[in-house]
């Protein structure tokens, strides 16, 4: 595995970010290993996926006013 330090990563993000693609990188903080970049795995192959929007949206709390309003009072109080 490559390794590579938060400098370098800082430096040419975009670089590892396209080449841990093809292979892992760990990064390291004074020597030390604190991460590792990996190519992502989409939701479907991790067998983790996100909930369905109705029922996210169902579990909101309901308001009677304006959300507009709400938040500017919610502003106001600072």
């Amino acid at each position: 595995m490559k390794t590579i330090n938060i400098r370098q990563l800082h430096e040419a993000t975009g670089k590892y970010v396209r080449e841990s693609a093809q292979y892992p990188l760990l990064i390291l903080e004074r020597g030390r290993p604190v991460a590792v970049l990996q190519k992502a795995t989409p939701l479907s192959e991790s067998g983790v996926g996100l909930p369905e929007r109705e029922s996210v949206i169902r579990k909101l709390p309901r308001i009677n006013q304006d959300s507009t309003q709400a938040i500017s009072e919610d502003r106001d109080r600072l």
